[in-house]
C-alpha cells in the first residue's frame, strides 16, 4: 500500500490530532510543490475498501478538512472523491450501499468537492452498458462532475476487448456530465494485467485501439 506506515499506525491508535496533522502537512506540500501547474486533484481516493483513515479517527469529519485545505492552499483546482470502480448492485451489493452512503454522508455534510472519480476496472467485461450508465446517471444526481478516471479491460480475447470497449467509450460519450475518460494502462509490455485495450508488446495497435482512434479522430473529432 501507499500510505506511509506511520500514517497507518496513527491511525490505527486512534492518534487523530497527530494523523491530521500529518495529513495536513502532506497536502500542504503536494500542493505546495505544484502551485499554478495543478487543475485537479484527488483530495479521496478508495474510501470504500480503506476504512483505516476513518475508523476511530472522527470519520467524515477528517475528510471535510482535507477538502478545506486543498479549497484554501488553491482555489481554482477541480478537488475529486474517486472511487475503485463502477459500482454495480448485482456483483457487490455491500461495496454499492457503502459507495452511496458515502456520498450521501458528504452530502449532508457539505463538503467542499467538485468531482467525483469512477476508475471503471471492466477486467471481465460482464457488466451491460445499460447497468454502467444507470449507476453514472445516479451518481450525476449529486450534482458534481464526473469522470471516468482508470479505464481498463483485460480480457484476453481481442474481439470482446474492442466491442466491450468501443460500447463503453459510446455509452460515456453520450452523457454530457462525464467530462473525460483516463485509461489505466494501454500496453502490453507495462501493465497491471497482461491485456491492456490498446497496444501489444510490440506496440502494435490492437483492435479496441483501433476503436478508440476511430471514435476519437473520425467520429467525434471536431
Amino acid at each position: 500500500r501507499m500510505v506511509p506506515e506511520d500514517v497507518m499506525k496513527l491511525a490505527n491508535d486512534g492518534k487523530t490530532e497527530a494523523l491530521q496533522k500529518r495529513t495536513n502537512d502532506h497536502i500542504t506540500r503536494i500542493m505546495g510543490d505544484y502551485i499554478g501547474e495543478l487543475t485537479e486533484w484527488d483530495v479521496v481516493n478508495e474510501t470504500v475498501g480503506n476504512k483505516q483513515l476513518e475508523t476511530n479517527n472522527g470519520g467524515m469529519k477528517l475528510e471535510k478538512e482535507w477538502f478545506e485545505l486543498a479549497r484554501k492552499i488553491e482555489p481554482g483546482v477541480d478537488l475529486f472523491y474517486n472511487e475503485a470502480t463502477v459500482y454495480i448492485e448485482r456483483f457487490d451489493a455491500q461495496r454499492t450501499k457503502e459507495f452511496f452512503r458515502i456520498l450521501d454522508e458528504m452530502k449532508a455534510m457539505d463538503i467542499d468537492y467538485d468531482g467525483i472519480g469512477l476508475q471503471s476496472h471492466h477486467d471481465k467485461a460482464q457488466e451491460n452498458m445499460e447497468e454502467i450508465l444507470a449507476v453514472f446517471d445516479k451518481v450525476n444526481s449529486y450534482g458534481k462532475e464526473v469522470k471516468v478516471t482508470e479505464y481498463s479491460c483485460a480480457v484476453s480475447d481481442p474481439v470482446l476487448q474492442a466491442n466491450f470497449t468501443r460500447d463503453f467509450f459510446i455509452s460515456v460519450f453520450s452523457k454530457p456530465y462525464i467530462t473525460g475518460i483516463i485509461m489505466w494502462g494501454f500496453w502490453d509490455g507495462s501493465n497491471f494485467e497482461p491485456y491492456s485495450p490498446v497496444y501489444d508488446k510490440e506496440w502494435n495497435l490492437k483492435p479496441a485501439g483501433r476503436q478508440i482512434v476511430d471514435l476519437l479522430y473520425n467520429k467525434w473529432w471536431t
